[in-house]
């Protein structure tokens, strides 16, 4: 099924150049919010002593900022691609984003059974919302399909 438009206010150009501008400004906000919160008890540390926690903490960290960077760039290159009309770009958001979206999925999945077998119904009303998040997000896939299957086909270098 192709999309027409998206949200009933744009068409799917659009809709995609905002998805894609919406998506990286989040991801701005998000980064910067990330960055802060582990820079700041940094520099609280007078000494560092290299325990396991640290360890684990520089790893998560560096994890964390590559999918940072990861969302940056393919987010960036939907924008881009949207605008100038170049398929590649727009596929490449799409496998990144599909991909990405699926995770988001099985970690809702998980969280939800999680939740029911631990019976910590307060935290339901966090998946909730993560499961509404999960339904934009494949909306905004279904939007940016949807214009890639309108936009016109090139040879890959073009």
């Amino acid at each position: 099924m192709r999309l027409q438009g998206c949200c009933g206010c744009f068409n799917l150009r659009n809709g995609t150049v905002a998805i894609g501008a919406t998506l990286l400004t989040l991801y701005c906000m998000s980064f910067v919010f990330f960055v802060t919160s582990v820079a700041y008890p940094a520099t609280m540390i007078h000494e560092w002593h290299e325990t396991d926690d640290e360890r684990a903490l520089m790893i998560v960290s560096v994890v964390n900022l590559s999918v940072f960077a990861s969302h940056l760039l393919f987010n960036s290159l939907l924008v881009y691609g949207a605008f100038k009309g170049r398929r590649g770009m727009v596929l490449a958001w799409l496998v990144y984003h599909g991909i990405f979206t699926s995770l988001h999925g099985v970690a809702v999945a998980a969280g939800l059974v999680y939740i029911c077998v631990m019976g910590l119904w307060l935290y339901l009303i966090v998946v909730s919302g993560c499961a509404a998040l999960l339904a934009t997000f494949w909306y905004w896939f279904a939007v940016v399909l949807s214009f890639f299957w309108t936009m016109p086909r090139r040879d890959w270098y073009s």
